[in-house]
């Protein structure tokens, strides 16, 4: 078209259109907003307050017994108001580019479009009926290079549109990038099958120092008992094991970690929460979590079920392990969640059980029969609990002092088997009044 347009107008007129679209699209593309950066901050806002609701209803029974209702509806009214304002403010800023672009690459478009048709031949020496055919000719070829002109100088507002959106995506790649490449604390090893802290330090993610210097040495058979006040520390420690947090310093040592399995099949490092995830599916699916529920294994699901005395719930349907639920942890009360935790630990039957106030819903009348199972099955648990009388299953207590200095003593429960040159830096630890050891 633009051959053709050069034949009967000239170059002259088609330069003239040219460098108008030309100027127009570099003036419009100098005052547009930069709405790249603004999708990434719409998507930011709707996110933050799509993830307010989600955690809501992810605690409502907490809330609920807290009577948290009025807190949480001004948390939700607050990010309301955040994602509403900003609305605004970006869709009237689209408004207005809007109106700017339809005005400068099509009404004003045409508006040098059609003198630059017109004057060639309002100066010809053609017939009317050549005139016309032409002026015909040239509106169709200079309407079809207008709106295609036009759509092009638009492009690069949809390639604004795809940045804001990617530039979310890739902040969440860089964060994890800069994450996985941080030097770990935790050594994975299959040479020793013990877990050892080595003058370890953690930090909360506030700066809190929660545990200076612990050093811990974790055999099969040595079940380990901590106690402490809320928010010593006392979870964060597993979470420094599993990697998911990093130790300030010092190094920890353990065995191949979750369900990876030691030669002689059994999981090495298995974790017990207070509050056990409940996946989607069979009562079987519950109990063999994270593997695949396997009907060949019913015998060792049931035997489990009987150890952690939650038979109630397969005879209460006749579906039996086939038993599912829209949603299990509405189905279920807190002890008997608790209880499928440790029917899964049961069948799991790993070297070491990571045991985060996995029976504080359970009666205590009863938690001392489940511990009894879980060292009859030849598993060394390393248990947060508050109820003391669960101390008899272990073999050490590790107190942290919960005072903002990192202090955390250890005692030995049962003396005849405590050896303290052996245990990984010995010298750094001195007796204290009560029998025991603490940290300087």
């Amino acid at each position: 078209s633009t051959s053709r347009m050069s034949q009967t107008m000239g170059y002259s007129g088609l330069f003239t259109l040219y460098a108008y679209f030309a100027l127009s699209g570099a003036v419009v593309r100098a005052i547009s907003p930069p709405f790249g950066e603004y999708i990434a901050q719409t998507q930011k806002r709707e996110g933050e307050f799509r993830r307010a609701h989600s955690r809501l209803i992810q605690h409502a029974e907490e809330v609920a017994f807290l009577d948290g209702s009025a807190r949480e509806k001004a948390i939700l009214n607050k990010s309301l108001h955040e994602v509403t304002t900003w609305s605004h403010f970006y869709y009237f800023l689209q408004f207005k580019q809007g109106v700017i672009d339809q005005y400068a690459l099509k009404y004003f478009a045409s508006m040098i479009g059609w003198p630059v048709l017109a004057v060639p031949f309002m100066s010809s020496d053609l017939s009317t009926s050549e005139i016309a055919a032409r002026y015909k000719e040239n509106d169709t070829l200079i309407r079809s290079a207008s709106g295609s002109i036009g759509d092009l100088m638009l492009v690069y507002k949809k390639l604004q549109r795809l940045a804001g959106f990617t530039a979310r995506v890739t902040e969440l790649i860089e964060s994890v990038d800069a994450v996985s490449h941080e030097a770990s604390n935790v050594e994975v090893t299959s040479e020793d099958d013990g877990i050892h802290f080595k003058d370890v330090t953690v930090h909360a993610p506030d700066g809190r120092l929660l545990v200076k210097d612990l050093t811990l040495s974790l055999n099969p058979g040595e079940s380990v008992f901590i106690t402490g006040a809320n928010g010593a520390g006392k979870t964060s420690i597993f979470r420094v094991l599993a990697g998911l947090w990093r130790a300030t310093s010092g190094t920890v040592i353990r065995p191949s970690h979750g369900l990876a399995t030691t030669e002689d099949g059994d999981a090495a490092v298995f974790y017990v929460p207070q509050r056990p995830y409940l996946v989607s599916g069979t009562l079987r699916d519950q109990v063999m979590y994270p593997l695949e529920g396997d009907p060949e294994r019913d015998d060792e699901i049931v035997e489990c079920l009987q150890l952690a005395n939650l038979m109630k719930v397969v005879d209460s349907s006749a579906a039996g392990l086939n038993r599912s639920e829209h949603d299990w942890t509405d189905v279920l009360s807190g002890g008997e969640k608790q209880r499928i935790g440790l029917a899964r630990l049961y069948f799991h039957r790993p070297t070491f059980a990571i045991l985060d106030e996995s029976t504080s819903a359970i009666n205590p009348d009863e938690e001392g029969l489940l511990y009894a199972h879980i060292e009859t099955l030849g598993i060394t648990a390393f248990s947060i609990a508050h109820r003391m009388e669960l101390k008899r299953f272990h073999a050490l207590h590790l107190h942290l002092a919960a005072d903002g200095t990192g202090r955390w003593s250890m005692k030995n429960l049962r003396r005849s088997s405590w050896n303290l040159e052996s245990l990984p830096g010995a010298a750094s630890l001195r007796r204290s009044f009560d029998g025991g050891y603490s940290s300087e």
